[in-house]
């Protein structure tokens, strides 16, 4: 049995029931006891407009590899918007080059060289996730290729995390055409730049190649949207220049934080819609979804706080708390356990959680786990309530190798006392856990826990609220959560409402 029950069996029942497993493999994604799909990155982790007819869309997603400030991938030049990643690792490395020929948007493009293992380059975690069925809106994307003669094959595909297929791709038949949505083959040779333009409005989309004809197609309403993927071929270079994506409603998120739970309009038992609802931003595929539940309750309850200053998520400004919080009940017992958590898609290694906590209790309680961070192969860290010495304080734990123990913060904290706590995972496992007074935001003290032999990995980053171990409860004691904050754009620690 695997002990983790984390976002695997969504995504796995779910490709089993598509029969997806045998394509998800081609793509280094597997499942499997101790593991949720993963795109097996193996090489290089990736740190994640003058224009041609017709014009990009007001992008909610953009990337022309050329004006950006961050590292395109791992040691890579410093010139994306986006962070991406190379299923394919050191096999075939992907490039930051010249633009060849005339007529691009800008002056470096995204080369990926034939092989035969070529790279899927794909970027997921800053890109906004919508719902299958409502994508409305336009996409743009530059490309060229430089030979022909090689079987035909999708090589820019619109797809989310854990689908084995694109809900829209562009399709080269290696023989000079270009296959679009509804199978219309349309001239685009090679060693020239081409612009595909697509637009998404249910029955009524349509594509075109540099501005010609507007070719009809139905939207795919059965696939969800989140990631950008760039396929290489195993006999041709492509190269992918400017891509935008504007899809209304839907925002892309790069500044931290990208999500935010404050609680809102919450009332009674606490329920996966309720927690949706007071969550904005983020890229969930599947919102909160509880686990276990044993002898511990949760209930919406009248506590916390504002922020000092409203926090900026994905474009909106939000004040945070709205006088409520989420209250878990830990009532004497000998063995407890059961939590909330939510999963987000991410192409960086690393992300982090920052909150406001409170707690009461009839007594001291030990190795009461109350928030942890997980990846593709299970929970790396978490914070819990220990004691130590006559007094309650904040530790850390590696949950992955438990032997060194957990790391308190040496401060004892008291009860019905408002703090902030952050941590989060990094790519050595080489963590500090934070503990600020709240909502002055005072540094109060730190913890560290040493690097651990797996680091964090790309894919999904779970955010697990409450009790993940199953330790007694010796005194009955109550946590109340509001305003959490997550990012997931490598690990930014610590992760302040400011």
């Amino acid at each position: 049995m695997c002990n983790y029950l984390g976002p695997k069996e969504r995504f796995c029942a779910q490709a089993a029931a598509a029969s997806l497993l045998q394509i998800w493999a081609m793509f280094g994604i597997v499942c499997g006891c101790g593991s949720v799909p993963s795109r097996g990155v193996h090489g290089s982790q990736l740190n994640t407009t003058k224009v041609h007819q017709p014009p990009p869309p007001s992008a909610t997603f953009s990337e022309a590899f050329t004006n950006g400030t961050a590292a395109c991938w791992v040691s890579g030049p410093s010139s994306c918007t986006q962070t991406w990643a190379n299923s394919n690792g050191a096999t075939v490395i992907q490039s930051i080059v010249a633009a060849p020929g005339s007529g691009w948007n800008h002056a470096q493009v995204m080369e990926i060289p034939g092989g035969p293992t070529p790279a899927t380059v794909y970027t997921i975690g800053t890109t906004p996730y919508v719902p299958a069925g409502v994508a409305r809106g336009d996409v743009t994307v530059e490309f060229s290729y430089d030979s022909t003669g090689f079987p035909s094959q999708g090589v820019f595909w619109l797809t989310a995390y854990g689908y084995g297929s694109p809900f829209y791709q562009l399709v080269l038949d290696g023989a000079g055409n270009c296959v679009l949505g509804a199978g219309e083959s349309i001239p685009c040779a090679a060693n020239q730049r081409h612009l595909l333009h697509v637009h998404f409005n249910g029955a009524l989309s349509y594509d075109q190649i540099d501005g010609g004809n507007q070719n009809a197609f139905t939207e795919d309403s059965t696939h969800p949207f989140s990631e950008v993927a760039l396929v290489g071929s195993s006999a041709t270079d492509l190269y992918f220049g400017q891509i935008a994506i504007g899809f209304n409603g839907f925002n892309s998120c790069l500044a931290s934080p990208q999500a935010l739970f404050d609680a809102a309009g919450g009332k009674g038992v606490v329920s996966a819609s309720k927690l949706n609802a007071g969550t904005h931003g983020g890229n969930s595929p599947g919102g909160w979804g509880s686990q276990s539940i044993l002898n511990v309750t949760y209930n919406f309850v009248a506590d916390g706080s504002s922020f000092s200053a409203p926090v900026i998520v994905c474009g909106t400004s939000y004040g945070g708390n709205t006088g409520k919080a989420v209250r878990l009940t830990l009532p004497i017992s000998s063995s407890s356990d059961g939590f909330w958590e939510t999963d987000q898609i991410t192409s960086y290694i690393g992300y982090s959680v920052g909150f406001a906590f409170s707690y009461i209790s009839t007594g001291l309680n030990n190795g009461v786990d109350f928030f942890a961070l997980a990846d593709n192969y299970g929970i790396i860290n978490n914070v819990q309530l220990n004691i130590v010495g006559t007094a309650q304080r904040v530790c850390f734990e590696n949950d992955y190798d438990t032997s060194g123990g957990a790391s308190c913060i040496p401060v004892d904290v008291s009860p019905s006392t408002p703090y902030w706590l952050s941590f989060g995972t990094s790519a050595t496992g080489d963590d500090t856990v934070y503990l600020y007074s709240y909502p002055s935001m005072t540094l109060l003290g730190s913890a560290h826990i040493n690097p651990n032999s797996r680091p964090a990995q790309a894919g999904v980053a779970t955010f697990l609220l409450g009790k993940t171990g199953d330790e007694p409860i010796d005194h009955n004691m109550t946590l109340d959560f509001w305003n959490v904050l997550i990012d997931v754009t490598g690990g930014k620690v610590p992760l302040l409402p400011q």
